[in-house]
């Protein structure tokens, strides 16, 4: 069994690439603000609502998804012991926002693959407490809200798009438009080895984790489906393409903008489609010469501190004592 942790790059390079293709139909016009989670919120939310404004001399902890929030102590008045909880529980790793109006906390997270928890959670201190009660957002408001919009844009605009990529295929393959749809393709060799040296990544804490890189390279292609019933669609949507992604270029890593990887467009197919009116074309771009598997780490190095030389001088005028510590 292979102890090298999965990769998740693939998943990088597609979201990264969704993105930008939905952050241009959101700044034209054609696409709802869905990356606004508090609006169009989600089932997977957490709400926390307190039966009463905080005191003075309340403390409240919680875990959220796992992780224990610093606790928080009442000050100044509860508005803003409601704002420290907020900051406090955003400071959490996998917490993207969190709204704090009067007596209610919404949390939610970074991923939607799995609903927010809060667990011991408890409001002590005081001559009173709050009663605190939890329950996930039903993603019925955020949901109608999200309809209504799209219903707005389309009397506004003609028309919305939708944008799919993480979806499910059954929602993604639907032959309607208008709409872009990500598809992956497949894996092969890149141009590249990777160095089978040890490498040396300098950490927070002042030390050094030794690496490997794995031994080749691969190619990575993945489909842009574009999906219109009439000609000013299929225009509109090839335009957002065209601003969203170069024809070749670097695009830099949605969660890491320091890195980027390298695309190209590599073909465009008109495909055929048997829906009545309707058109379909594929763009597909080749991500090159990027790595599927993760590098192999060892144990962290400690880094030197100190390099004494203790000379003393004899007839051959040579050190005597190197020490490094």
């Amino acid at each position: 069994m292979s102890s090298i942790p999965l990769s998740d790059t693939q998943e990088q390079v597609e979201r990264t690439i969704y993105d930008r293709i939905l952050q241009e139909c959101i700044d034209k016009g054609y696409t709802p603000d869905i990356t606004d989670k508090l609006t169009y919120l989600s089932d997977k939310a957490m709400i926390v609502t307190f039966s009463v404004n905080f005191i003075a001399g309340n403390t409240i902890d919680m875990d959220v998804n796992g992780v224990s929030m610093v606790q928080v102590v009442f000050t100044t008045n509860h508005t803003i012991t409601m704002g420290l909880l907020k900051t406090n529980i955003e400071a959490i790793s996998g917490i993207e926002q969190v709204d704090a109006t009067g007596k209610i906390l919404t949390i939610i997270a970074e991923s939607e693959d799995s609903p927010v928890t809060v667990t011991n959670d408890q409001v002590v201190g005081g001559i009173s407490q709050p009663t605190i009660s939890k329950a996930l957002s039903d993603g019925v408001t955020g949901y109608a809200a999200l309809v209504a919009e799209y219903i707005s844009i389309k009397s506004s605009k003609g028309f919305a798009i939708e944008v799919f990529s993480h979806s499910p295929a059954d929602k993604k393959d639907q032959k309607k438009a208008p709409r872009i749809v990500l598809v992956p393709g497949s894996f092969l060799p890149g141009a590249l080895g990777g160095g089978q040296i040890t490498q040396f990544e300098l950490k927070e804490n002042g030390n050094f984790t030794p690496y490997k890189l794995p031994p080749q390279t691969v190619d990575f292609f993945i489909n842009i489906h574009l999906v219109s019933n009439s000609t000013r669609q299929a225009r509109i949507l090839h335009g957002i393409v065209a601003l969203a992604l170069p024809r070749r270029g670097y695009i830099p890593l949605r969660d890491d903008s320091t890195i980027k990887f390298h695309a190209e467009n590599i073909s465009y197919t008109p495909a055929e489609i048997l829906v009545e009116g309707m058109k379909e074309d594929i763009y597909t771009y080749k991500i090159s010469d990027i790595y599927d598997v993760a590098k192999i780490e060892s144990s962290e190095v400690a880094k030197i501190e100190e390099i004494t030389i203790e000379t003393e001088l004899t007839d051959d005028s040579k050190a005597d004592d190197l020490v490094i510590t």
